[in-house]
């Protein structure tokens, strides 16, 4: 996902991105507490595992991928096939401004968002 937020950090620090992944997921972390956790969540990142964000994932009920060598679309669309060969009916959303990504998931019968529309709806629930 192109988090609004991360855009400007492509090229910076690791303990930069680190530090926006983390305020990443304990915002999508606030969002699952205040739908009663009604939903799997799923975040995947590109770059090498950062344990600090695997850590407070799991403590908000988040699961947590790294790509570290794979490219996080490939990881994004094998978890979406891989759910709705288990759960034919199950609703995936792919928060995504990739419109290759994009096209994918849909094709694998995802419903796909804007990262700056889920931004909206994540804002929902500040803390």
């Amino acid at each position: 996902m192109a988090w609004p937020a991360l855009e400007p950090l492509n090229r910076a620090s690791t303990a930069a991105l680190s530090d926006a992944s983390l305020r990443l997921v304990a915002a999508i972390g606030r969002y699952h507490a205040g739908t009663a956790r009604a939903h799997r969540i799923i975040v995947v990142f590109d770059g090498p595992p950062r344990p600090a964000v695997g850590e407070m994932a799991r403590g908000e009920g988040i699961e947590v991928n790294f790509g570290a060598g794979e490219s996080a679309d490939r990881l994004i669309l094998e978890e979406a096939d891989d759910i709705k060969g288990r759960e034919p009916n199950a609703e995936i959303l792919v928060v995504t401004s990739d419109r290759a990504l994009a096209r994918q998931a849909e094709w694998l019968g995802a419903r796909v968002m804007a990262p700056r529309t889920f931004e909206t709806e994540v804002a929902f629930y500040k803390a």
